[in-house]
């Protein structure tokens, strides 16, 4: 049933069936209600269920309320205002009402609603077991980077062997302007979590140059020291990309190191994990991947049964499947926007419809998302006047190669061959309006 049935049949309900509904919704009892309109607990129950038939909703075999649950649902999607915190605590319990976390960073551990992307967590566990193997886990923001990462660095432990997650965020900016200061932090850093005294001046030698003197405290305070393989991920490592003198020390650095498993046994133990968001290439003007050694791991957008489990595992058990389609319809695959969209949805303060018809606007859910997409692409006059093509075409385009280049990077369009298009309906709507200003 979709939101203009529903409301169908809402109107179409008898006075005195949807009086007694609407304080069944706000949590009084049979007993209750009965006694505010004169009537017998067995009229209220036949009423209640007399509606829950106009719906089209009926009891499961041997549950002889079931078929209330199912009323709840439809009016915490459609008709949110009627319906009681405790009535929703009733179907979807008290923890998941009120404590549902909003979607603003990694997916821990412990979350159910992280949604494997088999085979690919099993490849990357996979590769991890290579002495000397390095992982990189590239895309736009708010694909999920970083909560792949952190299974990695989970089933590394479980494997015995030792892991260190650096976060480059960390690195503060007087840091990032000087490779020598940075490439010290890094040192250090890597010592502390692994629990180790850093003795980094014993190492650092005016003679030599700051790439050397990293590499020896390395192997010699950190690898064989700790004498087991040692998972090093390394996050956010775009931040250094907008420092070209720390970039040029550190990535043929980390390059280096990766080669340098084939020279020596001692760096076999090292494997070696990054990420990066490929949204700062616009902004910086990268024309092609500072870093493209190892594993590449370009992260797919949901499928949609992926989706449909993941609305299930936000409470919206109702027509899940139709709920996972318009999403889908909306927003692709992607799964920061999915997320965000039953997080509001699970709140029941918006019905899909509402959610998914403000989407694309400035009053929408996304509207920081949005944003950001916009003021990146004017810093670019080129890339915009592309992205204006491609949303005013009424069918796939060929663009520049730079230009598909970049746009793919920011997650904007979809890539066919030599075509491209906008990647969801989303973009599409909230471009089309502002090109149209």
């Amino acid at each position: 049933m979709n939101e203009q049935e529903f409301n169908e049949v809402l109107e179409h309900l008898p006075v005195r069936r949807k009086q007694v509904l609407q304080k069944f919704l706000a949590g009084n009892t049979d007993a209750e209600i009965a006694n505010l309109f004169d009537i017998q607990e067995g009229t209220v129950r036949n009423h209640i269920c007399n509606t829950c038939k106009a719906f089209g909703l009926g009891n499961e075999e041997g549950e002889r309320f079931h078929y209330r649950s199912q009323l709840i649902e439809w009016f915490a999607r459609f008709q949110h205002e009627w319906v009681s915190p405790e009535k929703l605590r009733e179907i979807m319990g008290a923890q998941d009402v009120i404590e549902l976390p909003f979607p603003d960073r990694p997916v821990p551990l412990d979350s159910p609603f992280y949604i494997e992307r088999l085979p690919l967590e099993s490849d990357c566990y996979q590769t991890l077991r290579k002495p000397g193997s390095l992982i990189r886990i590239r895309g736009p923001q708010q694909r999920g980077k970083t909560s792949l990462l952190l299974r990695i660095l989970a089933h590394a432990e479980k494997q015995g062997f030792k892991a260190v997650h650096l976060n480059l965020e960390e690195a503060d900016c007087s840091c990032l302007a000087d490779p020598d200061q940075f490439l010290r932090w890094f040192c250090q850093s890597i010592s502390e979590k692994l629990g180790l005294e850093p003795r980094l001046d014993e190492y650092w030698s005016m003679s030599s140059n700051s790439r050397v003197n990293c590499k020896r405290y390395f192997q010699k305070e950190i690898l064989e020291k700790i004498a087991s393989p040692l998972v090093l991920a390394l996050d956010n490592v775009d931040r250094v990309f907008g420092y070209p003198q720390v970039a040029r020390e550190f990535l043929p650095l980390l390059r280096h190191w990766y080669e340098e498993t084939n020279n020596l046994k001692v760096w076999r133990q090292l494997r070696l994990v990054v990420t990066y968001s490929t949204e700062v290439f616009v902004n910086l003007g990268i024309h092609q991947s500072p870093f493209n050694v190892g594993k590449p791991i370009n992260l797919p957008e949901f499928t949609l049964e992926q989706i449909g489990e993941l609305v299930k595992r936000h409470n919206q058990t109702w027509d899940y499947r139709e709920i996972a389609s318009h999403l889908q319809e909306m927003v692709g695959g992607h799964p920061w926007l999915i997320r965000q969209a039953l997080y509001h949805l699970s709140l029941s303060k918006h019905s899909l419809k509402q959610l998914l018809d403000y989407a694309p606007t400035q009053g929408g859910i996304y509207q920081h998302h949005l944003r950001r997409h916009w003021d990146n692409l004017q810093s670019q006059p080129d890339i915009l006047t592309a992205m204006q093509e491609v949303v005013k075409a009424e069918k796939s385009v060929r663009l520049d190669p730079m230009a598909t280049y970049l746009l793919e990077s920011m997650g904007l369009i979809r890539v066919q061959g030599n075509d491209v298009s906008v990647s969801c309906e989303l973009y599409h709507r909230y471009f089309w309006d502002e090109f149209s200003r």
